[in-house]
């Protein structure tokens, strides 16, 4: 299989798809059947198995920006608060 970078990423674009649209009890199965055809296929051809890689890497990708980034987003989603900014030793622009 020649452009491996290519095969893996469209894997990797395939799975953030997915994750992106489906629901995610959906995505564990599918990263678990994934999983199973990585190592099923690692065994036997190394370059069929490089597609397989890149979708079980994005899967992981996602699920790592959304713990890190969206959840704490969406914690705060709703909520009003506040706020006073002070500004000190600033120059005017115009003169």
């Amino acid at each position: 299989m020649k452009r491996k970078l290519g095969w893996f990423g469209l894997g990797f674009a395939g799975a953030e798809l997915a994750a992106a649209i489906l629901p995610p009890l959906v995505c564990v199965p599918a990263a678990a059947f994934l999983v199973c055809l990585a190592l099923l296929w690692i065994k036997r051809r190394r370059d069929s198995a490089i597609p397989v890689l890149g979708a079980l890497c994005g899967l992981a990708w996602f699920l790592v920006f959304t713990l890190v980034w969206v959840r704490p987003v969406q914690a705060l989603a709703g909520q009003t608060v506040t706020a006073t900014a002070v500004e000190t030793d600033a120059d005017a622009s115009y003169s």
